[in-house]
């Protein structure tokens, strides 16, 4: 469990799946989980949904501007239309003869632009999944779209080394220029400035340029190693980029200048500003999303999940959630305002943890007490008096065994919040206990297993009889499990 925690804390969530899911144990075999398999589990998923459909890689991902709707486009050659509210998957959009790069939602939410290594932008209805438009003119792979904040244009970054705008209404080309500064230099990321005067590209041949929209001339231009990601923000007077180094920069728009720098743990792919200019978002190979504040660098939150690089993120308009894009095929809605952090369960002076095998209970015991509450809202179920140590789920999660006293054993029928039976152990005084729990139950639930002094004892659970004492052990036995073999 170190080795997991450790790459939880790198983010390693494919690595940490694998770890975890290689201590399941096969069917009839005792499962040995602790506490902390959970608690990494849980971790795993802090995402507040899963959006599952895509096949393949989900390389962009888009908020619609009313904040009901998220579109994604794949490596699979499909858009996605879904419920922001509930993960539903609305509808498909079919006719991309290539993996989908870029997806962008008109500034009214009535269009839906997505370009494609099929060398075609291509312009949809959302509401019925239309296509509207197919838009051909690049020479190459379109890499980027972006939408002007007029609704009327979209702007196009491809591999062929140009950018083209494009008139909605007479679905045409009315701008094109080169963008090349030598041979293999291509277009990356593209961004339309809030007062759409200009649009801001990153290069593959390590810079930005920012052009006027108007007429395509090069305004300002710098150097930026390995340049990626772009995105201007809210109010027009900062950029925000991503590199293949790493980094998270802040640029003033007008001179180029650096204003702060943050660093990722690998290459950065995607980011984005928050709808209030406050925070910003980055998406990285590290398979971690990290937010940032855009005034002093900082990090803010730090979330993981994707079971791979991430290649894309965006805000809801509000502000309150994150929408994430994943080479593991999935969309992931996250909330944005803070951290997933570990729930208190407010147990003082606890000092045994036993998870339900299902996941859903904690059980606990301190200060002469068990309790069992909810392991996703933390609300008690069932608080009993237990004077020793020694808590234990039966297999099918419905009876917690506990010690409740020198030589006691009660078992709770937890759904029912009451006792189902008590019983004295017959060997010996229980005693106090170190290390483990003393009580075992076998994997088909019909024999608890105690450990009483240098013996165990084994009970029938509804009878309270001794079917059974194990002796042999020189000193007090500490703990146990049942092993099946085949």
């Amino acid at each position: 469990m170190r080795l997991a925690q450790r790459d939880w804390e790198l983010g390693q969530i494919s690595r940490l799946h694998a770890m975890l899911d290689g201590h399941v144990s096969e069917p009839g075999r005792p499962d040995l989980r602790g506490w902390e398999w959970y608690y990494l589990l849980s971790l795993c998923h802090s995402d507040l949904m899963t959006l599952r459909g895509h096949t393949q890689s989900v390389n962009s991902v888009a908020w619609s501007p009313d904040g009901k709707w998220l579109a994604s486009g794949s490596r699979d050659a499909t858009l996605k239309i879904w419920g922001a509210a509930t993960g539903e998957q609305i509808r498909t959009l079919t006719g991309h003869q290539g993996p989908v790069s870029s997806v962008a939602w008109s500034p009214d939410g009535k269009r839906l632009a997505s370009g494609s290594d099929d060398q075609t932008l291509r312009i949809w209805d959302p509401q019925t999944g239309f296509q509207v438009s197919a838009l051909r003119g690049h020479a190459d792979k379109v890499r980027s779209v972006v939408w002007s904040p007029h609704n009327d244009r979209v702007a196009s970054g491809g591999e062929d080394g140009t950018i083209k705008i494009w008139d909605i209404a007479s679905r045409k080309e009315v701008l094109s220029w080169e963008t090349k500064a030598w041979s293999g230099d291509y277009v990356k990321g593209l961004a339309w400035s809030p007062d759409a005067k200009r649009l801001a590209a990153t290069h593959q041949h390590n810079r930005i340029t920012i052009w006027d929209a108007a007429n395509g001339k090069q305004i300002l231009t710098w150097n930026l190693p390995q340049a990626s990601a772009i995105a201007w923000s809210p109010d027009g007077q900062r950029l925000a980029s991503g590199n293949w180094q790493a980094a998270v920069q802040v640029w003033e728009a007008a001179t180029g200048r650096e204003l702060i720098s943050m660093r990722h743990g690998n290459c950065v792919i995607s980011v984005a500003w928050s709808p209030d200019g406050t925070r910003i978002a980055s998406a990285a190979q590290d398979q971690k999303m990290t937010v940032w504040d855009a005034t002093t660098g900082k990090e803010a939150i730090t979330l993981r999940g994707h079971r791979g690089l991430i290649c894309s993120v965006a805000w809801s308009p509000n502000g309150t959630r994150l929408a994430s894009a994943g080479a593991d095929a999935t969309v992931k809605i996250w909330d944005a305002r803070h951290a997933p952090k570990p729930l208190e369960l407010g147990h003082a002076n606890a000092t045994e943890v036993a998870w339900s095998p299902d996941g859903t209970r904690v059980a606990t015991f301190g200060d002469e007490t068990a309790r069992v509450c909810s392991a996703t809202t933390g609300q008690e179920i069932l608080s009993m008096r237990a004077l020793e140590q020694g808590l234990a789920w039966r297999p099918d999660g419905k009876r917690l065994a506990t010690r409740s006293g020198s030589r006691t054993v009660k078992i709770w029928d937890v759904d029912k919040a009451k006792e189902a039976f008590s019983f004295d152990a017959a060997s010996g005084l229980l005693g106090p206990w170190e290390g483990g729990s003393p009580l075992h139950w076998s994997p088909d639930g019909k024999r608890l297993a105690v450990a009483e002094g240098n013996n165990v004892g084994v009970y029938d659970p509804l009878t309270g009889k001794e079917v059974v004492v194990l002796r042999g052990h020189s000193n007090r036995s500490q703990s146990g499990t049942f092993v099946v073999q085949n």
